[in-house]
């Protein structure tokens, strides 16, 4: 049995703590979804109201704080898709925030 491995992600936030964008592998499938929703730290990618098999790594407290503030302002996030090159294609995604 093969052990999953979280997707790479990479959030830049400014020193004011603003979430610019986040970046992810090309092709990993979120050009796809209709929205991420982030439970505590953890984040799924949703289609069709059902959570898609993409396993994201914990997502850091100071990020956390970032998207609570997207979600607050609108609740959409940009997302990069890079290879070696560079951008390969970029968008935005929806942004929901599971409160208890």
């Amino acid at each position: 049995m093969s052990k999953s491995t979280a997707m790479a992600i990479e959030f830049f936030i400014s020193d004011a703590g603003l979430l610019s964008f986040m970046t992810v592998p090309v092709a990993c499938g979120l050009q796809y979804v209709d929205s991420l929703r982030l439970n505590g730290r953890s984040m799924m990618a949703i289609q069709n109201n059902s959570i898609l098999p993409i396993e994201f790594p914990e997502i850091s407290d100071v990020a956390c704080k970032a998207l609570g503030v997207i979600h607050a302002e609108g609740g959409q996030l940009l997302v990069g898709e890079f290879r070696s090159q560079g951008l390969h294609n970029s968008y935005f995604l929806n942004l929901e925030i599971v409160t208890s």
